[in-house]
């Protein structure tokens, strides 16, 4: 439920950042439908990231918080969870990462 959520609202408010990742990179069909996934052979990282026929990204958030995390953090957001003592999920902050200058 939580990655699906998550998924959710990457998928809306970064929709840009998602298609800029995924535009270099390699892809492949996903079965029988029009959607295109990048090559796991490439980078299985992206697990849960489709590409639909029209150049948008679809996130599949069934595929777990940890993916789409993953995610978040290739198009340069920093994730922090937010627990009680229970270990139970209160939220996420979100933050863009800062650039190092070298």
């Amino acid at each position: 439920m939580i990655g699906t959520v998550f998924g959710d609202y990457l998928e809306c408010e970064h929709q840009e950042a998602l298609q800029a990742l995924v535009r270099y990179l390699p892809l492949e069909d996903y079965g029988s439908t029009p959607d295109k996934v990048v090559k796991g052979t490439y980078h299985p990282n992206y697990y849960g990231l489709f590409i639909k026929p029209d150049g948008s990204v679809y996130l599949n958030g069934g595929c777990g918080i940890e993916s789409m995390r993953r995610i978040a953090e290739a198009i340069g957001l920093d994730v922090q969870w937010e627990g009680n003592k229970k270990g139970q999920t209160i939220g996420y902050y979100i933050t863009q990462k800062e650039e190092v200058l070298a």
